[in-house]
């Protein structure tokens, strides 16, 4: 017997709360991907700002000002360890999880991130 997907959920109340939750976009997403379009040479139309604006908390109108707005995206996130942990003070870390020993993370793909955005 084949079972559904959610037949690990102790309630279908639960797998329908689950199924429901959409990732939304923000400010960050709009300008990784205009980012991206910009460096691949591609010139953000209606259709590709549709795409960026779909689930996120900008309009397609805004995705387009943006665009046009903007002339150049730089992204910038830490490329090495802060020099103490956070959450403890800790200067030692574990450095084969990138954890401090505290066990907070020291390292992951959304801290420290900045971007800097050039005019037209």
């Amino acid at each position: 017997m084949i079972r559904p997907r959610w037949w690990k959920f102790k309630k279908v109340k639960e797998y329908k709360k689950l199924k429901a939750q959409v990732e939304v976009g923000n400010a960050f997403h709009a300008l990784i991907s205009l980012q991206h379009f910009q460096r691949i040479n591609v010139k953000v139309n209606d259709e590709i700002a549709n795409k960026i604006a779909e689930n996120s908390l900008l309009t397609k109108n805004q995705i387009l000002f943006l665009s046009e707005s903007i002339k150049q995206v730089h992204f910038y996130r830490r490329s090495h360890l802060p020099d103490w942990c956070h959450q403890c003070g800790s200067e030692i870390y574990n450095f084969s999880q990138l954890k401090c020993i505290c066990g907070q993370e020291v390292f992951s793909n959304a801290t420290s991130m900045s971007f800097v955005l050039i005019k037209r």
